[in-house]
Protein backbone atom coordinates (compact mmCIF):
# COMPACT_ATOMS: atom_id res chain seq x y z
CA UNK A 1 0.00 0.00 0.00
CA UNK A 2 1.53 3.14 -1.16
CA UNK A 3 2.55 5.89 1.64
CA UNK A 4 -0.61 8.19 2.47
CA UNK A 5 -0.08 11.38 0.71
CA UNK A 6 -3.11 13.38 2.93
CA UNK A 7 -2.02 16.22 5.26
CA UNK A 8 -1.53 15.53 8.88
CA UNK A 9 -4.48 17.96 9.88
CA UNK A 10 -7.75 19.15 7.59
CA UNK A 11 -7.36 22.51 5.92
CA UNK A 12 -10.92 22.98 7.07
CA UNK A 13 -13.02 20.90 8.82
CA UNK A 14 -17.00 20.33 7.52
CA UNK A 15 -19.39 17.47 8.41
CA UNK A 16 -18.20 15.59 4.98
CA UNK A 17 -14.24 15.77 6.89
CA UNK A 18 -15.84 14.41 10.00
CA UNK A 19 -17.77 11.26 8.59
CA UNK A 20 -15.29 10.16 6.43
CA UNK A 21 -11.94 11.76 8.12
CA UNK A 22 -10.89 13.53 4.55
CA UNK A 23 -8.41 16.01 4.98
CA UNK A 24 -10.37 18.41 2.28
CA UNK A 25 -14.38 18.70 1.65
CA UNK A 26 -14.14 17.00 -1.89
CA UNK A 27 -15.70 13.96 -3.42
CA UNK A 28 -14.00 12.63 -6.38
CA UNK A 29 -16.78 11.97 -8.67
CA UNK A 30 -17.68 8.49 -9.77
CA UNK A 31 -17.52 8.41 -13.60
CA UNK A 32 -19.11 5.09 -15.17
CA UNK A 33 -17.41 3.95 -18.40
CA UNK A 34 -14.10 3.54 -18.00
CA UNK A 35 -12.47 6.82 -16.06
CA UNK A 36 -12.95 5.86 -12.62
CA UNK A 37 -10.27 2.91 -12.37
CA UNK A 38 -9.22 1.59 -8.92
CA UNK A 39 -5.80 3.63 -9.02
CA UNK A 40 -7.71 6.62 -9.85
CA UNK A 41 -10.30 6.20 -6.44
CA UNK A 42 -7.17 4.74 -4.34
CA UNK A 43 -5.31 7.74 -4.94
CA UNK A 44 -7.94 10.01 -4.53
CA UNK A 45 -8.35 8.31 -1.32
CA UNK A 46 -4.99 8.28 -0.26
CA UNK A 47 -4.41 11.98 -1.30
CA UNK A 48 -7.85 13.14 1.35
CA UNK A 49 -10.78 13.21 -0.60
CA UNK A 50 -13.61 10.47 -0.80
CA UNK A 51 -12.73 8.55 -4.12
CA UNK A 52 -15.86 7.25 -5.69
CA UNK A 53 -15.81 3.95 -8.03
CA UNK A 54 -18.46 4.09 -11.45
CA UNK A 55 -20.03 1.17 -11.46
CA UNK A 56 -23.34 1.94 -13.06
CA UNK A 57 -22.39 -0.59 -16.38
CA UNK A 58 -20.04 -2.69 -14.28
CA UNK A 59 -22.30 -5.98 -14.09
CA UNK A 60 -22.88 -7.57 -10.42
CA UNK A 61 -20.21 -10.17 -10.40
CA UNK A 62 -17.53 -7.93 -11.34
CA UNK A 63 -17.95 -5.12 -8.86
CA UNK A 64 -16.30 -7.21 -6.30
CA UNK A 65 -13.24 -7.53 -7.90
CA UNK A 66 -12.86 -3.71 -8.76
CA UNK A 67 -13.79 -2.65 -5.26
CA UNK A 68 -11.24 -4.89 -4.16
CA UNK A 69 -8.68 -4.10 -6.41
CA UNK A 70 -9.33 -0.36 -4.70
CA UNK A 71 -8.76 -2.22 -1.39
CA UNK A 72 -5.72 -3.39 -2.12
CA UNK A 73 -4.20 0.02 -2.75
CA UNK A 74 -5.95 1.83 -0.36
CA UNK A 75 -7.65 1.33 3.34
CA UNK A 76 -9.30 4.83 3.02
CA UNK A 77 -13.18 5.46 2.74
CA UNK A 78 -14.00 4.90 -0.80
CA UNK A 79 -17.85 4.95 -2.21
CA UNK A 80 -19.20 3.31 -4.99
CA UNK A 81 -22.09 4.41 -7.35
CA UNK A 82 -24.68 3.08 -9.92
CA UNK A 83 -27.71 4.35 -11.78
CA UNK A 84 -31.07 4.03 -9.85
CA UNK A 85 -32.43 4.53 -13.52
CA UNK A 86 -36.60 4.03 -12.68
CA UNK A 87 -38.22 5.05 -16.08
CA UNK A 88 -39.99 3.80 -18.91
CA UNK A 89 -38.42 0.24 -20.62
CA UNK A 90 -38.12 0.53 -24.47
CA UNK A 91 -39.96 -1.37 -25.93
CA UNK A 92 -39.27 -3.54 -29.28
CA UNK A 93 -40.93 -0.94 -31.57
CA UNK A 94 -39.06 2.17 -29.51
CA UNK A 95 -35.92 0.34 -30.44
CA UNK A 96 -36.50 -0.43 -34.12
CA UNK A 97 -37.48 2.92 -34.79
CA UNK A 98 -34.37 4.55 -33.00
CA UNK A 99 -31.61 1.85 -34.95
CA UNK A 100 -33.64 2.83 -37.67
CA UNK A 101 -32.59 6.68 -37.04
CA UNK A 102 -29.56 6.10 -36.21
CA UNK A 103 -28.45 4.08 -39.18
CA UNK A 104 -27.04 7.04 -41.36
CA UNK A 105 -24.68 7.89 -38.70
CA UNK A 106 -23.60 3.96 -38.28
CA UNK A 107 -22.63 4.04 -41.98
CA UNK A 108 -20.63 7.31 -41.08
CA UNK A 109 -18.01 5.90 -38.98
CA UNK A 110 -18.00 2.28 -40.23
CA UNK A 111 -20.25 0.82 -37.28
CA UNK A 112 -22.51 -2.08 -37.14
CA UNK A 113 -25.60 -1.75 -35.05
CA UNK A 114 -26.32 -3.91 -32.04
CA UNK A 115 -29.05 -6.54 -33.03
CA UNK A 116 -29.77 -6.81 -29.40
CA UNK A 117 -30.02 -4.23 -26.93
CA UNK A 118 -31.26 -6.00 -23.64
CA UNK A 119 -27.53 -6.26 -21.74
CA UNK A 120 -27.12 -2.72 -22.16
CA UNK A 121 -26.80 -1.77 -18.49
CA UNK A 122 -27.06 -4.36 -16.18
CA UNK A 123 -29.58 -5.66 -13.86
CA UNK A 124 -29.96 -3.47 -10.53
CA UNK A 125 -30.98 -5.25 -7.74
CA UNK A 126 -27.93 -7.65 -8.07
CA UNK A 127 -26.26 -4.73 -8.25
CA UNK A 128 -26.83 -3.30 -5.04
CA UNK A 129 -26.68 -7.00 -3.54
CA UNK A 130 -23.09 -6.96 -4.75
CA UNK A 131 -22.16 -3.48 -3.31
CA UNK A 132 -24.29 -4.44 -0.23
CA UNK A 133 -22.04 -7.51 0.62
CA UNK A 134 -18.62 -5.45 -0.25
CA UNK A 135 -19.57 -2.42 2.11
CA UNK A 136 -17.44 0.16 1.08
CA UNK A 137 -17.90 3.73 2.66
CA UNK A 138 -20.83 4.75 0.83
CA UNK A 139 -22.97 3.65 -1.71
CA UNK A 140 -23.88 6.65 -3.78
CA UNK A 141 -26.49 6.95 -7.01
CA UNK A 142 -28.45 9.51 -9.25
CA UNK A 143 -31.34 9.29 -11.42
CA UNK A 144 -33.68 8.33 -9.00
CA UNK A 145 -34.93 7.21 -4.93
CA UNK A 146 -33.90 4.33 -3.32
CA UNK A 147 -35.12 1.49 -3.38
CA UNK A 148 -37.67 -0.61 -0.85
CA UNK A 149 -35.43 -1.27 1.92
CA UNK A 150 -32.01 -0.32 0.67
CA UNK A 151 -31.98 2.86 3.59
CA UNK A 152 -32.27 -0.15 5.95
CA UNK A 153 -30.13 -2.04 4.71
CA UNK A 154 -27.22 0.08 4.19
CA UNK A 155 -27.52 1.59 7.39
CA UNK A 156 -27.26 -2.01 9.21
CA UNK A 157 -23.90 -2.37 6.64
CA UNK A 158 -22.53 0.90 8.38
CA UNK A 159 -22.79 1.81 4.49
CA UNK A 160 -23.52 5.77 3.80
CA UNK A 161 -26.52 6.50 1.37
CA UNK A 162 -25.57 9.56 -1.05
CA UNK A 163 -28.35 10.43 -3.56
CA UNK A 164 -28.23 13.11 -6.05
CA UNK A 165 -31.03 15.99 -6.83
CA UNK A 166 -31.22 18.25 -9.65
CA UNK A 167 -34.31 20.10 -8.51
CA UNK A 168 -35.88 21.38 -4.82
CA UNK A 169 -38.46 18.38 -5.41
CA UNK A 170 -35.76 15.94 -5.91
CA UNK A 171 -33.81 16.34 -2.73
CA UNK A 172 -37.32 16.79 -0.37
CA UNK A 173 -38.23 13.19 -2.37
CA UNK A 174 -34.77 12.20 -1.14
CA UNK A 175 -34.58 13.86 2.48
CA UNK A 176 -37.94 12.07 3.03
CA UNK A 177 -36.78 8.78 1.83
CA UNK A 178 -34.15 8.50 4.48
CA UNK A 179 -30.51 9.14 2.62
CA UNK A 180 -27.41 10.83 5.08
CA UNK A 181 -26.37 13.07 2.16
CA UNK A 182 -27.85 14.63 -1.34
CA UNK A 183 -25.42 15.72 -3.90
CA UNK A 184 -27.10 18.56 -5.27
CA UNK A 185 -25.39 18.39 -9.33
CA UNK A 186 -26.06 22.10 -10.97
CA UNK A 187 -26.97 22.08 -14.58
CA UNK A 188 -23.47 22.72 -15.29
CA UNK A 189 -22.33 18.73 -14.34
CA UNK A 190 -20.64 16.72 -17.11
CA UNK A 191 -21.79 13.87 -17.77
CA UNK A 192 -25.08 12.34 -16.79
CA UNK A 193 -27.87 14.57 -15.25
CA UNK A 194 -29.10 12.53 -12.58
CA UNK A 195 -32.65 13.74 -13.03
CA UNK A 196 -34.83 11.79 -12.09
CA UNK A 197 -37.48 11.69 -15.07
CA UNK A 198 -35.51 11.05 -18.25
CA UNK A 199 -37.84 12.63 -20.69
CA UNK A 200 -38.67 15.96 -18.51
CA UNK A 201 -36.95 19.10 -19.38
CA UNK A 202 -33.00 19.50 -19.57
CA UNK A 203 -31.52 20.37 -15.91
CA UNK A 204 -31.94 24.34 -15.28
CA UNK A 205 -30.96 25.00 -11.60
CA UNK A 206 -27.36 25.45 -10.54
CA UNK A 207 -26.21 23.58 -7.58
CA UNK A 208 -26.82 27.55 -5.75
CA UNK A 209 -30.18 27.89 -6.18
CA UNK A 210 -30.43 23.97 -5.14
CA UNK A 211 -28.58 25.04 -1.98
CA UNK A 212 -30.66 28.10 -1.39
CA UNK A 213 -34.13 25.77 -1.20
CA UNK A 214 -32.73 22.96 0.53
CA UNK A 215 -30.85 23.99 3.20
CA UNK A 216 -33.43 24.63 5.98
CA UNK A 217 -35.05 21.27 5.17
CA UNK A 218 -32.08 19.52 4.94
CA UNK A 219 -30.49 20.68 8.20
CA UNK A 220 -33.51 20.11 10.01
CA UNK A 221 -33.41 16.29 9.10
CA UNK A 222 -29.58 16.24 9.44
CA UNK A 223 -28.53 15.71 5.78
CA UNK A 224 -26.07 16.95 4.46
CA UNK A 225 -25.62 18.63 1.40
CA UNK A 226 -22.87 18.38 -1.42
CA UNK A 227 -22.39 21.07 -4.23
CA UNK A 228 -21.57 19.66 -7.87
CA UNK A 229 -21.31 20.94 -11.45
CA UNK A 230 -18.63 23.33 -12.90
CA UNK A 231 -16.60 22.80 -9.75
CA UNK A 232 -12.60 22.69 -11.31
CA UNK A 233 -10.86 24.52 -8.51
CA UNK A 234 -9.99 24.78 -4.49
CA UNK A 235 -11.50 28.57 -5.12
CA UNK A 236 -14.67 26.49 -5.96
CA UNK A 237 -15.11 24.32 -3.43
CA UNK A 238 -14.84 27.26 -1.06
CA UNK A 239 -17.80 29.21 -2.87
CA UNK A 240 -19.51 26.18 -1.98
CA UNK A 241 -18.84 25.95 1.61
CA UNK A 242 -19.50 30.25 2.10
CA UNK A 243 -23.10 29.12 1.07
CA UNK A 244 -23.47 26.76 2.99
CA UNK A 245 -22.72 23.15 1.85
CA UNK A 246 -20.20 20.39 3.77
CA UNK A 247 -18.53 19.91 0.85
CA UNK A 248 -18.08 19.60 -3.26
CA UNK A 249 -17.94 16.88 -5.45
CA UNK A 250 -15.61 17.67 -8.69
CA UNK A 251 -15.57 15.13 -11.87
CA UNK A 252 -14.47 17.21 -14.44
CA UNK A 253 -11.43 18.30 -12.78
CA UNK A 254 -10.43 14.49 -11.94
CA UNK A 255 -10.35 13.10 -15.71
CA UNK A 256 -7.04 14.50 -16.69
CA UNK A 257 -5.12 13.23 -14.08
CA UNK A 258 -2.58 10.55 -14.78
CA UNK A 259 -4.52 7.58 -12.70
CA UNK A 260 -8.14 7.90 -14.75
CA UNK A 261 -9.00 5.65 -17.43
CA UNK A 262 -10.09 8.93 -19.46
CA UNK A 263 -9.81 7.92 -23.61
CA UNK A 264 -6.67 9.17 -25.44
CA UNK A 265 -9.50 11.54 -27.54
CA UNK A 266 -11.20 12.28 -24.36
CA UNK A 267 -7.66 13.72 -23.19
CA UNK A 268 -6.86 15.79 -26.12
CA UNK A 269 -10.13 17.15 -26.24
CA UNK A 270 -9.53 18.67 -22.31
CA UNK A 271 -5.88 19.64 -22.90
CA UNK A 272 -7.30 21.55 -25.96
CA UNK A 273 -10.28 23.22 -23.80
CA UNK A 274 -7.39 24.07 -20.97
CA UNK A 275 -5.25 25.49 -23.57
CA UNK A 276 -7.63 28.08 -24.36
CA UNK A 277 -8.94 28.58 -21.65
CA UNK A 278 -12.39 27.75 -22.27
CA UNK A 279 -14.25 24.43 -23.08
CA UNK A 280 -17.66 24.11 -25.62
CA UNK A 281 -20.22 21.53 -23.90
CA UNK A 282 -23.62 20.82 -24.59
CA UNK A 283 -26.79 18.96 -23.41
CA UNK A 284 -27.60 16.42 -25.70
CA UNK A 285 -29.54 12.91 -25.54
CA UNK A 286 -28.78 12.03 -28.77
CA UNK A 287 -26.28 9.05 -27.12
CA UNK A 288 -28.18 7.60 -24.37
CA UNK A 289 -31.70 9.19 -24.24
CA UNK A 290 -30.95 10.64 -20.91
CA UNK A 291 -29.65 14.36 -20.66
CA UNK A 292 -25.75 14.52 -20.57
CA UNK A 293 -22.97 16.92 -20.92
CA UNK A 294 -20.26 16.33 -23.68
CA UNK A 295 -17.99 18.33 -24.64
CA UNK A 296 -17.28 20.01 -28.61
CA UNK A 297 -14.83 19.45 -30.51
CA UNK A 298 -13.08 22.61 -31.82
CA UNK A 299 -15.51 23.94 -34.95
CA UNK A 300 -17.80 20.34 -34.04
CA UNK A 301 -21.01 21.60 -34.76
CA UNK A 302 -24.18 21.24 -32.16
CA UNK A 303 -25.40 17.41 -31.80
CA UNK A 304 -27.80 16.81 -34.00
CA UNK A 305 -30.74 14.86 -32.11
CA UNK A 306 -32.15 11.99 -33.62
CA UNK A 307 -35.35 11.73 -34.85
CA UNK A 308 -36.44 8.67 -32.57
CA UNK A 309 -34.91 8.03 -29.37
CA UNK A 310 -35.10 4.73 -27.39
CA UNK A 311 -35.30 4.97 -23.76
CA UNK A 312 -32.17 4.80 -21.50
CA UNK A 313 -30.42 2.46 -21.26
CA UNK A 314 -31.75 0.83 -24.73
CA UNK A 315 -30.24 4.07 -26.64
CA UNK A 316 -27.05 3.82 -24.72
CA UNK A 317 -26.43 -0.13 -26.16
CA UNK A 318 -27.74 1.52 -30.15
CA UNK A 319 -24.76 3.86 -30.10
CA UNK A 320 -22.07 2.43 -28.01
CA UNK A 321 -20.42 0.68 -31.33
CA UNK A 322 -20.47 4.82 -32.85
CA UNK A 323 -19.08 6.18 -30.00
CA UNK A 324 -16.15 3.20 -30.30
CA UNK A 325 -15.55 4.30 -34.13
CA UNK A 326 -15.94 7.86 -33.84
CA UNK A 327 -12.63 8.90 -33.01
CA UNK A 328 -10.98 6.59 -35.62
CA UNK A 329 -13.58 7.82 -38.24
CA UNK A 330 -12.73 11.46 -37.37
CA UNK A 331 -16.60 12.33 -36.90
CA UNK A 332 -16.45 14.31 -33.61
CA UNK A 333 -20.26 14.62 -33.33
CA UNK A 334 -20.13 10.77 -33.30
CA UNK A 335 -19.09 10.61 -29.74
CA UNK A 336 -20.02 11.48 -26.14
CA UNK A 337 -16.48 12.96 -24.40
CA UNK A 338 -18.66 13.90 -21.24
CA UNK A 339 -17.32 16.96 -19.55
CA UNK A 340 -18.37 19.58 -17.51
CA UNK A 341 -19.24 23.50 -18.21
CA UNK A 342 -15.70 24.35 -16.27
CA UNK A 343 -13.47 21.83 -18.67
CA UNK A 344 -11.23 25.13 -19.59
CA UNK A 345 -10.20 24.92 -15.99
CA UNK A 346 -8.48 21.39 -16.66
CA UNK A 347 -5.47 20.28 -15.19
CA UNK A 348 -3.02 17.48 -16.68
CA UNK A 349 -1.25 16.11 -12.77
CA UNK A 350 -0.91 13.28 -10.91
CA UNK A 351 -4.16 12.59 -8.71
CA UNK A 352 -2.34 13.55 -5.13
CA UNK A 353 -0.91 16.42 -7.70
CA UNK A 354 -4.22 17.94 -8.28
CA UNK A 355 -5.57 17.11 -4.62
CA UNK A 356 -2.64 18.88 -3.16
CA UNK A 357 -3.27 21.96 -5.50
CA UNK A 358 -7.10 21.86 -4.74
CA UNK A 359 -6.22 22.03 -0.93
CA UNK A 360 -3.33 24.94 -1.38
CA UNK A 361 -6.41 27.16 -3.04
CA UNK A 362 -8.79 26.20 -0.44
CA UNK A 363 -6.67 27.42 2.01
CA UNK A 364 -6.23 30.68 0.10
CA UNK A 365 -9.69 31.26 -0.67
CA UNK A 366 -10.78 30.64 3.05
CA UNK A 367 -8.10 33.11 4.18
CA UNK A 368 -9.14 35.42 1.89
CA UNK A 369 -12.58 35.24 2.99
CA UNK A 370 -11.60 35.38 6.47
CA UNK A 371 -9.50 38.88 5.78
CA UNK A 372 -12.07 40.46 4.20
CA UNK A 373 -14.44 39.72 6.88
CA UNK A 374 -11.74 41.87 9.47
Amino acid sequence: MPARAMPTHPVVTTDLTRRFGLALPVIQAPMAGGPTTAGLVAGASEAGVLGSLGAAYTRAQDIPAEIRAIRAQTDRPFAVNLFFHQGRIAGADEIAAARRALEPLAARVGAELPADVSDAAPPLDAQIRAVLDEAPAALSFTMGLPPAGLVEAARARGIVLIGTATTPLEGRALIAAGVEMIVLQGADAGGHSGMFDADGPPPAFGWPALLEALAAEAAAAGVMLIAAGGIMTGRGVAGALAMGAAGAQLGTAFLSTAEAGTKPGHRRLLAEAAAAGEGRTVLTRAFTARQARKLLAAGEAMPVEPAELAAFPAQHGLTKPIRARADAAGVPEAQAWWAGAGAGLSRSLPVAGLVERLGQELAAALEGLTRSDR
